[in-house]
């Protein structure tokens, strides 16, 4: 690489610590990757993307088995920031088997999340009633605690 595309990955991937940052919520986030991406269609998908031939695409990079999918997993979550979890569930199955159709339960679920809320909802979880609720009530938490009260 030169260094002009190795300063595109450094600020992608290397992040800094944000002071305003007070909470997290993720949405249907597939934080161990999507079995979808390795699947015919995900192929199709990643050999319709024209990149060189040594950088893996965005589809490559949510199979399971992608070495950035395990390496981001092994990096704790800062502990002095909260966060929620909020996974759609499209009634297929209990909480082990769900999935929101694109990204699993197993994928979305974090261990040590301040809250994790199952809505029945495909991927789009961010834009179910029960998502935007749980959105209002995560930020009035945050509100409250901000304020002292």
């Amino acid at each position: 690489m030169d260094a002009n595309e190795k300063e595109i990955f450094k600020r992608a991937l290397i992040f800094k610590h944000q002071a305003n940052i007070s909470r997290v919520i993720l949405f249907s986030a597939p934080l161990r990757g999507s079995y979808l991406a390795s699947d015919q269609l995900g192929q199709l998908g990643s050999s319709l993307i024209e990149l060189r031939a040594d950088l893996p695409n965005s589809i490559d990079t949510l199979k399971p088995e992608n070495r950035f999918v395990r390496a981001i997993n092994t990096l704790k979550v800062a502990p002095r920031i909260p966060y929620h979890v909020i996974i759609g569930d499209r009634g297929l199955g209990d909480r082990e088997k769900s999935s929101d159709g694109i990204v699993a339960y197993w994928s979305s679920h974090l261990d040590g999340a301040a809250s994790e809320l199952i809505v029945p909802s495909g991927h789009a979880s961010h834009a179910s009633r029960q998502g935007i609720a749980e959105v209002i009530r995560i930020l009035h938490l945050n509100l409250i605690q901000k304020s002292g009260g």
